[in-house]
C-alpha cells in the first residue's frame, strides 16, 4: 500500500456536525428514507431533504450513499444521546 492510500485512509475526526445532523446520519444509516426521518424528528419532508444537502456539502459526498459510507469507514457515526443508554 502506498504512503498517498494510508493516508486516505486513515480516520478523520467528525466534520463538525451538529446534533441534528448527527441524528438525521445516523437514521439514513439505520435506512430510513426522508419521509420516514421526516416523521420521527416531527418535521416536514422539506427540512431532512435540507439537512441531508448540507450534510453532503459539508463532507465532500455527491450522493447519500457515498456520505453513509464515509460516515462508516471515517468513524463519524455516533450513537445519538437519545438512544445511549
Amino acid at each position: 500500500m502506498s504512503e498517498r492510500q494510508r493516508h486516505y485512509r486513515q480516520r478523520v475526526p467528525n466534520p463538525g456536525l451538529n446534533p441534528v445532523a448527527q441524528e438525521t446520519l445516523h437514521m439514513l444509516f439505520k435506512g430510513l428514507t426522508y419521509q420516514e426521518i421526516a416523521g420521527v424528528r416531527c418535521r416536514s419532508f422539506k427540512t431532512v431533504q435540507n439537512t441531508v444537502r448540507t450534510l453532503l456539502q459539508k463532507t465532500g459526498t455527491r450522493n447519500t450513499r457515498e456520505l453513509i459510507y464515509e460516515a462508516f469507514t471515517r468513524d463519524w457515526l455516533q450513537a445519538p444521546k437519545r438512544y445511549v443508554e
